[in-house]
């Protein structure tokens, strides 16, 4: 089969190659905005009512509970001096990947503290760790530090959307229109870089604590 020329680019549509560094932040904003995307469908969020919101910008007291890179469950443990217990709203496995929507309440006053979706990769987890995250009886942030699991928290954005019905009755604390504050995060695997798990997290409304 004879071998076809190629036609010569055309000087004048040719465009500078984005750099590395470039072409990485685009990757990585792609990749946030895709599991963003179905974590808020796993919470019953429309993905496009997430506006994303500089750091910075995240009003108090969420941005004390929001913009850090530490587990959420302790966060939200020390700002409303309670533990928190795990309800599982939807609970989903597919393979390796576990899928659940649910809600950390607090177990003196049984307010709900936060509404999460997570998609956990049951794989890169050892087996006692991955035996509690299957019973779904105890919040993931509870067991990583009970079972000293290392991990690096990664925040990827922050959000503000105004509450649904469904989000209203899911959290009682707060009205439809009320403006709520969230977040998408990666914990990652600190030596391999490999996600343990996907969490997009939706606070109630929280006054600042004396």
């Amino acid at each position: 089969m004879p071998v076809q020329d190629l036609p010569s680019p055309d000087p004048a549509s040719d465009e500078p190659s984005p750099t590395p560094a470039a072409a990485l932040d685009s990757a990585k904003a792609a990749a946030s905005e895709s599991f963003s995307s179905r974590l808020a469908r796993l919470c019953h969020v429309a993905p496009e009512s997430l506006r994303a919101l500089p750091g910075p910008e995240v009003p108090v007291p969420y941005h004390q509970l929001l913009v850090h890179e530490r587990d959420m469950t302790s966060t939200l443990e020390g700002f409303h001096r309670e533990t928190l217990r795990l309800e599982v709203l939807h609970l989903e496995r597919r393979g390796e990947l576990l899928l659940r929507r649910v809600l950390l309440v607090g177990e003196n006053s049984g307010l709900p503290r936060e509404l999460g979706a997570i998609h956990i990769h049951l794989e890169h987890f050892e087996s006692a760790p991955r035996a509690e995250i299957l019973e779904a009886r105890i919040p993931l942030g509870t067991i990583l530090s009970r079972h000293r699991v290392p991990y690096q928290s990664r925040p990827s954005a922050f959000h503000v959307l105004s509450a649904s019905q469904e989000l209203v009755t899911l959290l009682p604390s707060t009205e439809e229109g009320r403006l709520l504050y969230g977040r998408s995060n990666r914990l990652l695997d600190p030596g391999s870089g490999l996600p343990l798990a996907e969490v997009l997290e939706i606070l109630p409304p929280s006054k600042p604590q004396s």
